[in-house]
């Protein structure tokens, strides 16, 4: 993986997390739990690599 491409991952992954905190404060819990369970596991696979 490149640089350029492990900043985009580095940002779409911020983006998505922002946007699990702003489910959260609408109520939309399984929502954010969804996206913040597969970012967990991208991350990971990304950690491994």
């Amino acid at each position: 993986m490149t640089e350029a491409e492990f900043k985009d991952f580095e940002f779409i992954i911020d983006i998505e997390r922002k946007i699990a905190l702003t489910l959260r404060k609408l109520d939309r819990e399984n929502e954010a739990d969804e996206i913040v369970r597969r970012l967990d596991a991208v991350t990971e696979v990304i950690d491994e690599a």
